[in-house]
Parts: C-alpha cells; structure tokens; sequence
C-alpha cells in the first residue's frame, strides 16, 4: 500500500465498517474509472463509507514545539502567538488565535508534541502557514508519541544553515572558548536593554526605570562547517569550554542565539 493511502486508511479504519483488503480493492474499482492520484481515490472512497472528508484533506498537524514568539495582538486587540512545529518528516509555520490557544504555546510546553485540529492553511510573509482559530483543537499528547525532537531530522541543522536561515536549529557543536559580559536587562522579559536619550529602552516593554543586571555567556564554537560565536542569555548552563555540545539556537546579527541546551559532553582527546 502507498504510504498516501496507507495514511488515509489509518485515520479512518476505526471509523468504518470495512476490512482494509475491501478498502483498497473499492480504490482499484474506482481507478479503473477515474484517472485520478491515488490519494484523492482513497479519500472519495472514504467519503462514500461516511467518513467527513474535510478530515482527510486536512488531517491533523501533529510535531514538537521547536520554537514560538513573544505574545502578540491584532489591530483590534485579539492576542496570537507564531510558533513552529516539527516532527518526523518538516515543520509546520504555525499561528494560534484566542488567549485558551495562545496560553498553551509557552515555555513550559517547549518540546512537548501538539496536535492540531481543524486548522486553515494561509499564507504569512510568502510561506505557507497553519492558523489554530477559534474552531481549532489543539492538544498536547504523551511524549512517547514521537522521538525526542534531538532525534527529529527536520529540526537537526548546523551552525551555518542557522546563520543562513535565522530558522531554529538543533545542532552539535565543540565548545572552544567561553566567557561572560554582565548586561543590563528588563526585568519583566530579560532582553537586553538599548540606552536612547539617557533612557533605557525595552524593545518589547519600553522604558525601563530599573534595570537588572545580568550575565551573557559568549562561545566560540565548532561543528562541520566552521569556527562561529555563540551566545547565551538564559541561567548559568555549567561549564562548557571543551564540551561536546548538543543545544537548540538560531541566528541573529552573525551569532548563534543558544536558546536551550540539551547535552554536553566530555571528549578524550
């Protein structure tokens, strides 16, 4: 069986009343009349054995959490949030609508496998996207439903195609060197503040009366493709310098962003 019909026939084997030999021997009955792919076959077929079609043109988005932004709102106030999903075979652009949707794409559920119901396909900036609307279902599912996403292909990358990209990656790297920069901070959201007529400015929150103080770590770091700076703004990670390196980032102004780290270690040389 081709895998596109295979795909059909397990979204709809627990739904219909038909063995899966009766399935495929309907769908070369049909072939023989209609000169059409074998996917779309199989899903009149399954319409014809009462299953909602819409299912099967649209099935289920289902990925990890690679990556998602800042809470966002519309002209006319409704809160969104773009996020990334992937899983065994690509990634899936994503935006939520409505605060139930949006609450769920958070740092806590990073990495956790989605899965989307009734989505619309649109189009943002040019790329092909997944809207979750009012009408959408979203849900997380148990973590053995997929590999751990270090393992998912579609998310591995190396340090240039982030740089080149600005996409999400995971990647292993050797770390060269390290060392950190104190930095001044926002409070409620941690970037990096910019100093504009003796005013500190938060480029999400806008001035800032009191600033923290905070620690970036800077990397150099090696994988296949070169020599790159990296750098980190989260909670001190351990030492790293001459580690093995497994960790999530993307790449902003010429260095690799470190937004997770997820192994580290230790090389005998």
């Amino acid at each position: 069986m081709r895998r596109d019909v295979r795909e059909i026939w397990e979204l709809i084997k627990d739904k219909v009343d038909v063995t899966e030999e009766e399935f495929l021997r309907r769908i070369e009955g049909l072939k023989r009349k209609l000169n059409l792919a074998d996917r779309a076959l199989a899903i009149i077929v399954a319409s014809k054995l009462g299953v909602d079609a819409s299912e099967l043109l649209h099935p289920p988005l289902v990925g990890r959490l690679m990556s998602f932004s800042t809470r966002k709102v519309t002209v006319g106030g409704a809160p969104y949030k773009l996020f990334t999903l992937v899983n065994n075979r690509e990634r899936y652009f994503c935006v939520a609508f409505g605060e139930d949707k949006v609450s769920m794409i958070n740092s806590e559920n990073e990495d956790k496998v989605f899965r989307i119901k009734r989505y619309v396909e649109t189009r943002l900036g040019g790329s092909k996207a997944y809207r979750a609307g009012e009408s959408s279902i979203v849900e997380i599912l148990p973590d053995d439903y997929l590999p751990p996403i270090t393992e998912l292909q579609p998310a591995r990358g190396t340090i240039e195609k982030a740089l080149k990209s600005r996409l999400y990656y995971i990647v292993t790297f050797m770390v060269l060197d390290e060392e950190s920069v104190d930095y001044l901070a926002c409070p409620i959201c941690g970037r990096g503040l910019e100093a504009k007529d003796s005013e500190l400015i938060c480029p999400e929150h806008g001035v800032i009366r009191e600033a923290e103080t905070k620690t970036v770590l800077r990397y150099k770091v090696a994988d296949s493709t070169g020599i790159y700076s990296a750098v980190y703004f989260g909670d001190y990670p351990g030492l790293m310098k001459g580690k093995l390196v497994t960790a999530k980032g993307f790449g902003k102004e010429g260095d690799f962003h470190i937004t997770k780290f997820y192994k580290a270690e230790e090389v005998d040389v």
